[in-house]
């Protein structure tokens, strides 16, 4: 079963999901209310997707090449 948390920025549930800070700092936080049937599941992954954007061109300093400003995609799995 997928349940997507937020899509397009926005909450896809507001009573269940809230979005903290974002855009207002160096930081983004949600918060998230989960109900999982009791015996029904053992395990729950939450897969996250970002896109994040840097605020001016980045150097590379391995490669010695500068990178313009842009949103860089990052994946992350994390389970518990």
């Amino acid at each position: 079963m997928r349940h997507h948390l937020i899509q397009n920025r926005c909450p896809t549930d507001p009573q269940q999901v809230s979005v903290v800070e974002s855009g207002t700092s160096l930081r983004a936080r949600f918060a998230a209310l989960f109900f999982v049937p009791q015996g029904q599941y053992r395990t729950v992954y939450l897969h996250c997707h970002l896109s994040l954007c840097s605020p001016g061109p980045v150097f590379h300093p391995d490669s010695g090449h500068q990178q313009e400003a842009g949103p860089e995609v990052l994946r992350v799995r994390d389970g518990s």
